[in-house]
């Protein structure tokens, strides 16, 4: 029981060491608003005064752009970075794709957004008529123990718990799992130990754990969605 106990907490403090990791704050993170607005007014032959089709422009610039909003509104190097590592991480499809969602919600105000965040409710991300809530819901719905949703909405702090709390269930059954089945890794044995086989303790830490991770998601997935429609209340 000691042993569990003290795996349990090992995950415990592991989860919240990933979740709140320090990173360098020398970190860059890419071009500025004005010098993405500058290649992108260019390669379209456009004058400054013109008014930018977010839908003609490449996803590459489009994800540069995402990159350089969130670093005009969280401008803490290690904040940013942190909120990088909740969306997939550098190089995730995830981080790439949230970031082309902001710079075409950016491009999709023509760049007057920097100056509005009075109206974003939710955080940085968007404003009200073009927050989609069935894509909020959805993101939330996704498996990986990642609050994606919130993430979308612009609710930073949200993300972060709900990411935190998913991680931490999620772990804890899998480092349950893989405990049981340690004879197995170590090659002492072949095949998985059936969980009726597992000690009293574990399965219901396992149970608990797993359950804990649905609840959790289903908050989350509920917050979403009501975080998206409070756009639409006035």
């Amino acid at each position: 029981m000691k042993r569990v106990l003290l795996l349990v907490l090992v995950l415990f403090v592991g989860t919240f060491a990933f979740v709140f990791a320090d990173t360098d704050a020398a970190d860059q993170h890419g071009r500025t608003v004005e010098e993405v607005l500058k290649e992108i007014r260019n390669n379209q032959d456009m004058d400054p005064r013109d008014r930018i089709d977010p839908d003609l422009v490449d996803e590459e610039l489009l994800e540069e752009m995402g990159e350089a909003w969130m670093s005009l509104m969280v401008p803490d190097p290690r904040e940013h970075s942190w909120m990088d590592e909740m969306m997939g991480g550098e190089g995730s499809e995830s981080l790439a794709a949230m970031h082309r969602v902001m710079g075409y919600r950016y491009l999709s105000g023509d760049g007057f957004l920097d100056g509005m965040m009075g109206p974003w409710r939710g955080g940085m991300m968007m404003m009200q008529p073009w927050v989609n809530s069935s894509l909020a819901v959805l993101l939330s719905l996704q498996p990986l123990p990642v609050a994606l949703g919130q993430f979308y909405l612009g609710d930073w702090r949200k993300g972060l718990l709900f990411t935190a709390g998913e991680t931490l269930f999620m772990g804890t059954a899998i480092g349950i799992m893989m405990w049981e089945n340690s004879d197995m890794m170590h090659g002492d044995h072949a095949g998985i130990t059936p969980i009726r086989d597992w000690s009293q303790l574990s399965q219901v830490l396992f149970f608990s754990s797993l359950g804990g991770y649905l609840v959790t998601k289903l908050i989350d997935v509920i917050a979403a969605g009501i975080g998206a429609a409070s756009f639409y209340i006035q």
